[in-house]
């Protein structure tokens, strides 16, 4: 059985590494909010959603 101890030296990182994980993972929260903001914004401002195929009432040029 491995220790408390044990798992915490091997995840245990550096202040730099530490430092790159938490850039990291603030990118892709920042990347997730901007998109899910960007996705909302457009069913709510045109009327369409950026996830969905076009539906076939709407004109085409």
């Amino acid at each position: 059985m491995v220790s408390v101890t044990g798992l915490r030296r091997r995840f245990e990182f550096s202040r730099r590494n530490g430092l790159i994980a938490y850039y990291i993972v603030g990118l892709a929260i920042l990347i997730v909010t901007y998109t899910v903001v960007y996705n909302t914004a457009l069913l709510v401002l045109e009327g369409e959603s950026q996830s969905s195929p076009p539906s076939s009432s709407s004109s085409r040029r």
